[in-house]
């Protein structure tokens, strides 16, 4: 067991330090938005979703809401929305901003070594737009790490996606813990991994539809805000008329 450990730090470690250059990699200027303000269906911008993707970094969803789940489980009657497209948001952040939660006792070092906090997001909403709609996006879209084609290339099948990025800082902390059991290449999930894992995707339901909710409160405050001052600068006009008139 002590050689076999042995033997898979040395083949970690090679092939960490084969993508450590990535590290160096100056990242891409890129001279516009990788994605428009607005667009005209759900279909457009997933394809906007995957060019980025493929160009640039691997981006993941992380939260979508319909407006059947919405108007069931977050207005529950009060505010319900019009069903006018599936989806009412979809939420999207960079592999290397995505937290990962443990469900269970094994150790993936592919993991440990994603999260850097990148800050880059998606979100996309459907708005009213006469008797259709259109998808509007709102976005961070930088990144604290490298991007674009060469970056891209640097990542090696030895780790999982975009895995490189903190490669150089936690080759030497790293414990790799391998269970075996005979020569099976996959293990059957306890029953308190099956529990654990129901219990992550609970929460992560309940962590989208609270989000949802807050981004809905948002729009709603931010469209009683807009009206309240369009009201108050036609009653201004109207002021000016009469004074106007008058004179």
């Amino acid at each position: 067991m002590e050689e076999m450990k042995a033997d898979v730090t040395a083949v970690t470690e090679e092939s960490i330090s084969t993508v450590s250059p990535a590290i160096h990699v100056t990242q891409q200027t890129i001279d516009q938005p990788l994605f428009d303000e607005i667009y005209e269906d759900w279909a457009s911008f997933d394809a906007a979703i995957a060019r980025a993707t493929a160009a640039y970094h691997p981006i993941r969803k992380r939260s979508s809401l319909t407006f059947e789940v919405y108007n069931r489980t977050v207005s529950k009657g009060r505010h319900d929305r019009k069903n006018i497209a599936e989806f009412l948001s979809k939420t999207f952040k960079c592999t290397h901003g995505i937290k990962f939660r443990s469900r269970g006792s094994g150790k993936r070092m592919r993991h440990k070594l994603r999260d850097i906090g990148c800050p880059f997001h998606v979100y996309a909403s459907a708005v009213e737009f006469g008797p259709t709609y259109r998808i509007k996006v709102r976005m961070h879209d930088k990144h604290n790490h490298p991007i674009g084609p060469d970056s891209m290339k640097m990542m090696s099948g030895a780790l999982h996606e975009s895995d490189y990025e903190l490669a150089a800082s936690n080759r030497d902390t790293e414990t790799i813990e391998i269970t075996t059991t005979n020569t099976m290449d996959h293990v059957i999930p306890s029953e308190e991994s099956v529990e654990a894992a129901q219990t992550a995707y609970e929460s992560q339901i309940r962590e989208q539809l609270a989000e949802a909710a807050a981004h809905h409160a948002h729009a709603e405050a931010q469209a009683q805000a807009e009206a309240e001052a369009q009201a108050q600068a036609n009653e201004l006009t109207q002021q000016i008329s009469s004074s106007t008139s008058r004179s």
